[in-house]
């Protein structure tokens, strides 16, 4: 039988001329057609379920890797270079002389000049 006539539809006033033996037969073949395409529809539908299941896989690995090249923090660089190798170590703070030599006894003495500076300039 051509699959091409297989799905045609039978004529009612065909059924009539066929015996009870063809009429078992052709039930049987359409039972048996019926419960191949089930088969079949079944394989797909699994395979749909895991072509989108994959695919939910490959979308979210997408994500994860733009996120890694293009996310907030891609800009930043992963070795930032210290700033604290550039500065200096900072000086040593002078010290005053009661701070330099705390076990000297401290003089005072008044110190008054004879005659006012002046200013090379402007002779002020």
């Amino acid at each position: 039988m051509k699959q091409e006539l297989l799905f045609k539809t039978i004529p009612a006033d065909k059924y009539d001329l066929l015996s009870r033996e063809e009429m078992i037969t052709l039930v049987k073949g359409y039972e048996n057609v019926i419960e191949q395409l089930q088969k079949t529809i079944e394989e797909q539908r699994k395979e749909a379920v895991s072509s989108e299941q994959t695919r939910f896989l490959l979308d979210e690995q997408i994500l994860i890797i733009n996120n890694k090249l293009f996310g907030k923090s891609s800009e930043k660089s992963k070795n930032k270079p210290s700033d604290k190798k550039d500065k200096k170590p900072p000086r040593k703070r002078v010290l005053l002389p009661s701070e330099r030599y705390p076990n000297l006894d401290i003089i005072e003495k008044v110190v008054t000049l004879d005659e006012a500076p002046t200013c090379p300039c402007c002779q002020a």
